[in-house]
Parts: structure tokens; sequence; C-alpha cells
């Protein structure tokens, strides 16, 4: 009986990094959104990413480079948002929405740009630059 008992937790303990290395860390956005980017030949090196499993939304944090938040801006036809528009608050991280030198580019409203590739869809796409770092905030849509 002991040998079948620690035979047991033997197999238990071999199987715990598959059944632990198939669970999702987050939504997928950040991989989904990273993917759609590359798409349009603008690959991303992410410095942190926050995607909770219970949200459809999720934020993607990248170096500062001037270079590459445009073609971010032409890939998706992002728009400048000025930072009173209220529209966009209800969306941006408070932290965030407070810095001081922030700058906003975005899209929402489903646009065809933003359909991904196994058929699901975003429902915006924001931009924020500051001083430091550039910020993509996104969400998938309601299907």
């Amino acid at each position: 009986m002991a040998q079948r008992r620690a035979l047991l937790w033997l197999v238990v303990a071999a199987g715990m990094p598959l059944l632990v290395g198939g669970c999702a860390v987050d939504n997928g956005l950040p991989a989904d959104l990273a993917a759609r980017l590359a798409d349009h030949g603008v690959p991303l090196r992410i410095k942190r990413s926050h995607a909770p499993l219970t949200s459809r939304a999720g934020v993607i944090v990248i170096a500062r480079d001037p270079a590459l938040e445009q073609r971010i801006v032409a890939a998706f036809a992002l728009i400048r948002i000025e930072r009173s528009d209220l529209r966009f608050a209800k969306r941006m991280p408070a932290d965030l929405a407070a810095h001081p030198d922030l700058a906003l580019w975005g899209v929402d409203g489903r646009p065809t740009s933003l359909r991904l590739r196994g058929g699901g869809q975003l429902e915006y796409l924001y931009l924020v630059t500051t001083a430091e770092e550039a910020t993509l905030l996104a969400e998938y849509a309601y299907s």
C-alpha cells in the first residue's frame, strides 16, 4: 500500500509542470495585440503587460521609441486625442491619466483595422506616451 501511494505521488508530482504550464497567466490580449502589430511590420519589445483573466482589457508597456510609435499610429490610423476629451477618461488608468507630459492617440468603435488573426476583434486601441515609456491600452470587443 505504501509503495502504491508513493508511486501515485510520484506520478502527480511529475505531471504538475504539465498542468501548470498549460494555465494562462493573462487573458491573451498582449499576445494577440503584439501579433496584430507584427502583421503590420511593427515588432514590439514588451517591458511589461497586465491583462487579468477576469477582464477583456489589457495594457502593454514598451520603451519610448518615437519612430515605432509613429508606425503604430499609421498602421491603425490612430487620431490625436486631447487630454481634455472626457470620452477616454473612463478607459485610462488614473496614474497614467495624471501624468504631466501625457500624449494620447487612439481609435475606438471596433474598426476593421483592429480585427485579430483568430477572428476576434478589439473594441479600441490607445497609445499613450510619456517621457519615460509608451503604453498601449486595448480591449476585446463583445462578440
